[in-house]
């Protein structure tokens, strides 16, 4: 199998791409900083631009780093992230997660980016995609249900969704 790599993917309203340092202003302020964002995630919300900056500069730094930036066509502006980690090339297998602006919230955005992730790693040979979901994340869940994620189980609040190339 091909190991998968950080390449731009095109969407009807998003690009998908490769993150760079003039991201890093946009990445927090529009979601990074934003408890409302975070707070289901396993991070805490960005307390400066510094931390965002770091955070930019480690994903531009590792070459294996599988972390893009979601970027509106519309707009031009960064406005949010989602990665594949946890990728066990000897199972096919790895776990995506993602994060948006809120005010891109109820718009079928990463409904959209989520599609496309998952048939680039699909094409590029991973037969299992994870995802873990806290229970109360109600948002994120219709997110990957309406990607094809089953869910596979719980545990301590956590609900862990799978989808598998058939």
């Amino acid at each position: 199998m091909r190991k998968l790599k950080l390449r731009t993917i095109d969407t009807p309203r998003l690009i998908i791409r490769r993150p760079c340092i003039t991201d890093v202003h946009f990445m927090y302020y529009n979601w990074a900083s934003d408890p409302e964002v975070t707070k289901y995630l396993t991070w805490s919300p960005h307390e400066s631009m510094n931390v965002s900056e770091l955070l930019i500069q480690t994903w531009i730094n590792n070459e294996n780093s599988l972390n893009w930036i979601i970027e509106a066509k519309k707009t031009k502006e960064a406005i949010g992230s989602i990665s594949l980690f946890n990728t066990d090339y000897k199972n096919r297998s790895c776990e995506v997660g993602y994060c948006l602006s809120r005010y891109y919230w109820n718009q079928g955005l990463m409904t959209e980016c989520i599609q496309y992730i998952v048939k680039y790693a699909f094409k590029k040979g991973m037969k299992t995609i994870n995802a873990l979901v806290r229970e109360e994340n109600i948002a994120s869940i219709k997110v990957l249900e309406k990607n094809g994620f089953v869910e596979m189980g719980k545990q301590d609040k956590l609900v862990r969704y799978q989808k598998v190339r058939m």
